[in-house]
């Protein structure tokens, strides 16, 4: 059972879960409703919820300015958007949440969401443990790709796959390994 909030400009609270996903009613999680006020959220007492769920079907501009507010804030909790079918032409990268749902979803599709919106949290959130897998990092402690992938091709042969890989340096020539 997880601590949900539901920033919302509907009311009354009691039927604003109904409103905006109904599929929500039926989890075993604690709703908390809240107005579109950040604010509201940021000087809740006690910790982070472990999700954010944004009522985008009413007010776009809001939702679009409460996302934006949230994702600048960094909070550790991730952003489910519930959103209805009408406006899924406006969504763009220009939109910060972690994912979204239809007004009209079902109970499983919306439990399945916020599951794996948890389980990513909880990924998010270990501690890294020493001697664990990184990312790469040259001696001045940075990564030398950029966090990029470096570009790889396949070529096949007759007996060996090769793989050609442009390195991150400036040397513009390729190295070829094989596997």
């Amino acid at each position: 059972m997880a601590d949900l909030v539901l920033l919302t400009p509907r009311t009354p609270a009691d039927a604003a879960v109904a409103q905006v996903a109904p599929g929500l009613v039926l989890l075993p999680h604690r709703v908390t409703v809240l107005g579109m006020d950040v604010g509201a959220l940021v000087s809740r007492p006690g910790r982070e919820p472990a999700l954010v769920v944004v009522d985008a079907v009413t007010d776009l501009v809001a939702a679009h300015g409460v996302l934006r507010t949230l994702a600048a804030l960094e909070l550790a909790s991730p952003v489910l958007a519930v959103v209805a079918d009408a406006a899924l032409g406006l969504l763009d990268d220009s939109w910060p949440l972690d994912d979204l749902v239809l007004t009209g979803a079902g109970p499983a599709e919306v439990a399945a969401r916020v599951r794996l919106l948890l389980a990513r949290r909880h990924t998010l959130l270990r501690p890294v443990t020493a001697g664990a897998p990184g990312p790469r990092s040259t001696a001045e402690g940075r990564d030398p790709t950029g966090g990029r992938r470096p570009r790889t091709s396949r070529r096949p042969s007759a007996s060996r796959t090769w793989w050609w890989t442009r390195p991150a340096g400036r040397s513009g020539r390729a190295g070829r390994c094989w596997t």
